[in-house]
């Protein structure tokens, strides 16, 4: 099962998804809308837009990343192969609806 805390809507304010993102220890939240995955925000994205004038109620839509990598692909080797290649620690996981089905964490 899936942690709750890696979910966040797209109309949550940074504040919400920053209490998120420490709940999950993972540094990253998925941005999801009716189960489909939408973006994606990390505590760097986040960190940036503050710097960039945001505040804590900015919501997070206005700063996710809207073209994340994902895959339907679950064997672990590719998963792995696909982290190196892209320099990402994490790939959502989705099915051929673009649901978010599971999360791959590279370590």
């Amino acid at each position: 099962m899936m942690d709750e805390n890696l979910i966040v809507g797209k109309d949550m304010s940074l504040k919400q998804v920053m209490e998120r993102i420490t709940c999950n220890r993972r540094g990253v939240a998925f941005v999801c809308e009716n189960k489909k995955l939408i973006g994606l925000i990390s505590d760097g994205d986040i960190r940036r837009a503050i710097l960039r004038g945001s505040n804590l109620m900015t919501p997070v839509h206005k700063i996710m990343n809207t073209n994340p990598i994902s895959t339907e692909k679950t064997d672990k080797k590719e998963l792995k192969e696909l982290c190196e290649k892209s320099k990402i620690s994490a790939i959502p996981i989705v099915n051929s609806d673009n649901e978010l089905i599971d999360v791959f964490f590279y370590q």
